[in-house]
């Protein structure tokens, strides 16, 4: 779904902003010697949509994880949801000790992001991906495997105990 709505802003934007140097990047890729304003030109252009991309994509995950749908707790991008995973607010994460499932935790205060902190986990986590894109595979290594977008915006990514509670009302049936 994302993926449709930065293409289409794609191109909008070659329209809207009139990037011909874009149009003729064939010509670009021919030209055995680019000179300085044409490079200029080309960057100054995906630079932009890659402005335009990261802030839709912003918005996109704010309006998804502030909160849940239908009254359940967390929030969920459609492509987590398809995982079966929800973000929820996190000061502090125990361990509970159930020997059929040791990865279980206590989640507190396991609520709804809410709009100031789900544009935060945004917004950090895209200028990580941005910028230090080489360096974010080290940020899973962090307990319980969250990242340091998760630790700043006191968020953690769970498993929806909505859909597991349903899949094991299905098992039983």
């Amino acid at each position: 779904m994302l993926f449709l709505v930065k293409f289409s802003i794609t191109f909008i934007g070659i329209d809207v902003f009139d990037f011909r140097d874009i149009d003729n990047l064939d010509l670009v890729m021919a030209s055995v010697r680019i000179d300085y304003k044409m490079a200029l030109q080309l960057a100054y252009g995906m630079v932009v949509l890659e402005i335009i991309h990261r802030i839709t994509v912003c918005i996109f995950e704010t309006y998804w994880l502030q909160h849940g749908i239908n009254g359940r707790i967390g929030g969920a991008t459609p492509g987590k949801s398809m995982m079966g995973l929800i973000v929820v607010q996190c000061r502090s994460v125990t361990p509970v000790d159930r020997p059929d499932d040791p990865d279980v935790v206590l989640v507190l205060p396991g609520r709804d992001l809410g709009l100031p902190l789900a544009l935060g986990r945004s917004v950090v986590k895209n200028m990580i991906l941005a910028f230090l894109f080489p360096i974010c595979f080290a940020l899973f290594f962090f307990r319980f495997n969250r990242t340091v977008y998760d630790l700043l915006c006191n968020s953690i990514v769970v498993e929806d105990p909505y859909r597991n509670l349903n899949n094991n009302r299905l098992h039983q049936q």
